[in-house]
């Protein structure tokens, strides 16, 4: 389906061995690490209203192909979480998510009971949409009983971008992991963007063996179902 939405982008700079030791062996992770932050505030339609997502993600290579490798999710809306899950077999937990446009700042904040993410976009400023550019995501799913890494694919149609610094003063690292870790840190800031854009979530095409060290053993999914 393709929904109109923003889209919040802050990517900084991580520890290494931590970033390591929470990507599967398939995977070649960058250095220094990338966390990269992903918040979607969809447009309501007639179907439904609107709800906001949030990705927590470390930057990778699958392969030679640059991709972004899912940690955790967080959706505002439950019937829109368990839509995700049925369909597309992804997992994400339900929170209150606040996402908050200012002339000199847009601020992002993710809540389950307690503050699990406060972070901004600081001084954005207007480009060119060819500027901002979004990789596919993976995440692990088990499938067929076994556990693979599943490639979620979105098309980007961007009519308005910009872009700004980052700045994370909040993040709960074993929450975003599942409790793998408490070292998971924003270190350095990257860069930052925020766009409009028509986004279209297609089906899931492709799987990877998580545990063929630095193969990315990919694979069709209807070779593995089929």
């Amino acid at each position: 389906p393709q929904m109109p939405a923003t889209v919040l982008q802050l990517a900084a700079e991580a520890p290494i061995e931590v970033c390591r030791g929470l990507l599967p062996p398939a995977l070649h992770p960058l250095n220094p690490g990338v966390l990269v932050i992903m918040a979607y505030e969809v447009a309501p339609t007639a179907e439904r209203g609107s709800f906001r997502t949030v990705e927590v993600g470390l930057q990778c290579r699958a392969g030679a192909r640059a991709r972004r490798y899912v940690l955790g999710a967080a959706v505002d809306d439950p019937i829109v979480a368990a839509d995700l899950e049925n369909r597309w077999g992804y997992l994400s937990t339900v929170a209150d998510i606040k996402l908050e446009r200012r002339y000199e700042r847009i601020d992002l904040s993710v809540r389950t009971g307690h503050t699990v993410l406060r972070a901004s976009l600081l001084g954005p400023e207007p480009v060119t949409p060819s500027a901002v550019l979004y990789v596919a995501g993976l995440r692990p799913v088990v499938c067929g009983d076994q556990p693979w890494i599943a490639q979620f694919e979105r098309a980007f149609e961007i009519s308005r971008a910009d872009r700004g610094r980052p700045a994370i003063s909040e993040f709960d690292s074993q929450w975003w992991t599942g409790g793998q870790t408490a070292g998971l840190s924003a270190t350095e800031p990257i860069s930052g963007s925020f766009t409009r854009a028509d986004v279209t979530l297609n089906p899931t095409r492709f799987l990877i063996a998580p545990g063929s060290a630095r193969a990315a053993d990919t694979r069709r999914l209807a070779d593995v179902v089929g």
